[in-house]
């Protein structure tokens, strides 16, 4: 089986910025990135839209369990988890869905 952790290290290694990570409890821990602004379909009340959402990709070796509220810091910009993350285990990342603070 393909190791698909390989393909995202090397993407965040290229692509990637370095963030510290700040749980809600606990200590700042230095990661690195990849922050992606996909599209996402949304639904209400009957009608249909796409807003732009911003979603920040991270090794779950450096960020163990990310959680609503936890913040991730990328530059000088602070970006707070709005969402549950989303586990991909094949590729060894957390997905969480951002909003800037």
């Amino acid at each position: 089986m393909f190791d698909f952790s390989i393909v995202h290290s090397l993407i965040a290694d290229v692509f990637g910025d370095d963030a510290t990570y700040t749980p809600l409890s606990g200590a700042p821990v230095s990661c690195r990135v990849v922050l992606l602004r996909p599209d996402v379909q949304v639904e209400f009340t009957g009608y249909h839209g796409v807003i732009e959402a911003q979603k920040i990709r991270v090794r779950q070796a450096e960020v163990a369990s990310p959680e609503k509220g936890d913040k991730f810091t990328v530059g000088l910009k602070e970006y707070t988890v709005t969402g549950s993350p989303m586990q991909d285990a094949c590729a060894g990342i957390w997905d969480c869905l951002v909003a800037e603070s």
